[in-house]
């Protein structure tokens, strides 16, 4: 049995959506812990309605703390014997075969921590957007192979390899055994945006997430989006590496594959960055050239702050 769980805050617009997709599963032996996280719009009431409607359904509120914390307490929450979690964001949706698709995944990968599949973009009305975008990057994962970067095969689990280059898990496309999860301990609740990123690593710790290059989720895009806030995300993933650079219950070479990885990424925004701000010259917009210049800047700063606390932390 698989215990799913969404944190809610202000979704009124879009929570009766994402709660009908679970309905529509065509695999259907669940439960549904929604986790009303202090909002202040009619979310809560929506879900009290379904809930009214389906005892496979429950509503537990807190005050205002989190995603993080909202996960946290849905896992609390559930059922302790039934052996999978499944995440799913209040502005998301499944499609009808997407808890079907994951549990013969990950049970087709005895050995695998979770199962994860792809993502598309759909806007705030639903509608696809940015079509093949969400795929292709979900597709083409890169990951770290005899200490070089490389494109993952598709037909290969996602690793702890390819996580520290780029996270390819969207938080509601995964199914993760519970044992695992409990191993791991909670989503980090000091990692707004991030806490998701951060329990794939420590759960690749563990083992391989299996993949399967199917899209299972729909990933809402609209203005509240946490992930629109480039610099908190781009801050709370450095957190997430600093983290693990720090971690001893990893081996040198994998706190090394954690530097590696951020180093790559970096020095990749960068030259977008140098990129972008010479076509802003070139077209008189001084203003947005300074930005993109600023966020280049920080860009090797953070390459070389990364490598201090790596280096300390193998003294």
């Amino acid at each position: 049995m698989i215990s799913i769980i969404t944190p809610l805050y202000n979704a009124e617009l879009y929570i009766a959506e994402t709660i009908e997709s679970v309905l529509n599963q065509s695999y259907t032996n669940w439960e549904y812990i929604i986790v009303d996280d202090g909002s202040q719009d009619k979310s809560a009431i929506i879900a009290e309605r379904f809930a009214d409607l389906d005892n496979r359904i429950h509503v537990v509120h807190q005050q205002n703390s989190g995603i993080a914390s909202a996960r946290n307490k849905g896992i609390l929450a559930s059922n302790p014997m039934h052996p999978f979690l499944a995440f799913l964001d209040n502005d998301d949706t499944w499609n009808p075969e997407t808890l079907e698709i994951l549990l013969n995944t990950l049970n087709d990968a005895p050995y695998a921590v979770g199962a994860h599949g792809i993502a598309r973009f759909i806007n705030s009305s639903g509608n696809p957007i940015k079509i093949g975008m969400m795929e292709a990057v979900s597709l083409e994962r890169m990951g770290y192979k005899n200490g070089k970067l490389i494109k993952w095969p598709v037909e290969a689990p996602t690793t702890f390899e390819t996580l520290v280059y780029l996270n390819p898990i969207p938080s509601s496309a995964v199914l993760i055994r519970r044992h695992n999860l409990a191993i791991a301990g909670g989503f980090d609740q000091t990692l707004a945006g991030a806490d998701d990123y951060d329990m794939w690593l420590r759960l690749a710790i563990q083992g391989v997430f299996a993949f399967t290059p199917k899209v299972i989720l729909n990933y809402r895009r609209h203005l509240n989006n946490v992930s629109n806030d480039d610099a908190m995300m781009s801050a709370q993933d450095f957190r997430v590496r600093s983290k693990l650079a720090t971690n001893h219950a990893l081996s040198r070479k994998q706190r090394g594959l954690v530097r590696k990885g951020w180093h790559s990424l970096q020095m990749s925004d960068f030259y977008y960055r140098k990129m972008w701000a010479k076509e802003c010259m070139r077209q008189g917009q001084y203003l947005e050239c300074a930005k993109q210049i600023r966020h280049a800047i920080i860009c090797l700063f953070s390459t070389k702050k990364l490598e201090q606390i790596h280096l300390s932390s193998n003294k």
